[in-house]
């Protein structure tokens, strides 16, 4: 399945169900369900197999699309599940550092939505009793400087995280956080005491102005790609080191986000001793280390018990600045106050969201006699 395409995997998909006789519902079932496995890194030969036995299927039962297969996502997750559990070596786990045009099209498309919670923020100083400000202009880099460091704290956990283990990528992820933030209120705080003032009008405009500059990157700047060959590739090893497939099946497992770092050092440890048993070569018994790493077994209490932690902090973090914001100024209607709490409740419908995830998980594993399913 190393095959090259001439054409991107959408446009083949696309054909593939007109082909079988699909209508445009169909279609865009299809593009749903191809959107959701190549954004769980599936690879595209992979993707072109299994929407072409769906594309079969669609043809001899002459059913919709949605019919037959249900819900786009979920189908794409069965799909997903199928592939791990076969063993087959059908995704790309191993995340490298975000590109160049990746991050900076990322970036502009934040600094939108942090310039419209900047507008709306100036939208609600036009509320009775409020006092109308203006602002200096270096302010409109700001929802470009936060968009920035989101994507940098991101861009620096993907690529720490397959070679540190999960308290040491979140330990220095927010330590470039804290710096950041430290480093913008610096800013923030030079830009009260200097230069010109503006009507906060002109804000409105930097919704716009990011957006379109985003989607010209995106339109004008291409991803940079992989053919199923380069992916091939760059997994095969004739004669690989022990210790650098190792290295690789590590990077692999703790890329996938679904297993604790104690389920990563027994699945490497188990590993190592099928290899002292077998006297074999690790490519020889198990293949490349991608392609072994996708037949452990995934836990599923990992990631809502990680989100729990994550949405933890934050709510811990807002109450802090809710309760310091009403110490300060009382309870009085404000935009600070309004905010810190709506991020309170925000937070806590996510972690409860995360927590149900987690007992569902809990009681899955129990009723499996403690068996991890594939993920």
């Amino acid at each position: 399945m190393s095959s090259k395409t001439e054409q991107p995997v959408f446009d083949q998909v696309a054909e593939m169900f007109r082909q079988a006789g699909g209508t445009e519902d169909d279609q865009e079932w299809a593009d749903a369900a191809a959107t959701e496995l190549l954004w769980k890194q599936a690879k595209e030969p992979y993707i072109q197999a299994v929407m072409g036995m769906a594309a079969q299927a669609l043809h001899e039962s002459g059913e919709p699309a949605r019919a037959a297969f249900g819900d786009a996502k979920a189908w794409a997750h069965e799909q997903i599940a199928w592939l791990k559990s076969e063993g087959l070596d059908a995704f790309d786990s191993t995340r490298g550092p975000l590109s160049l045009r990746t991050c900076v099209e990322h970036c502009l498309w934040g600094a939108a939505w942090f310039s419209f919670v900047l507008f709306a923020n100036a939208l609600l100083n036009l509320l009775p009793g409020r006092t109308q400000w203006d602002f200096n202009p270096l302010i409109a880099t700001l929802p470009l400087m936060l968009a920035a460091l989101c994507t940098l704290v991101y861009g620096i956990y993907a690529a720490v995280r397959p070679r540190r283990r999960f308290a040491a990528a979140v330990a220095i992820a927010v330590v470039v956080a804290v710096l950041g933030a430290t480093l913008m209120a610096g800013f923030l705080i030079m830009l009260q005491d200097s230069g010109p003032e503006w009507p906060w009008l002109w804000i409105a405009a930097l919704i716009p102005f990011y957006a379109v500059l985003a989607w010209a990157v995106g339109r004008v700047w291409p991803e940079s790609s992989r053919t199923s060959d380069d992916v091939e590739q760059s997994l095969a090893l004739s004669d690989p080191d022990p210790v650098e497939w190792t290295c690789r099946l590590q990077a692999a497992l703790r890329s996938r986000d679904d297993l604790s770092d104690a389920a990563i050092d027994t699945a490497v440890g188990e590993a190592h001793a099928h290899l002292d048993d077998s006297g074999r070569g690790a490519a020889e018994e198990f293949g490349s280390p991608e392609g072994y790493a996708n037949t452990v077994r995934a836990d599923p209490r990992v990631r809502p018990r990680r989100k729990m932690l994550l949405y933890g902090s934050m709510i811990a973090i807002w109450l802090v600045l809710l309760i310091s914001e009403a110490s300060e100024h009382g309870l009085s209607p404000s935009w600070p106050l309004f905010t810190y709490a709506a991020l309170v409740l925000l937070s806590i419908w996510y972690w409860t969201g995360a927590y149900r995830d987690w007992r569902r998980a809990v009681r899955g594993k129990a009723s499996r006699g403690g068996a991890a399913p594939t993920g």
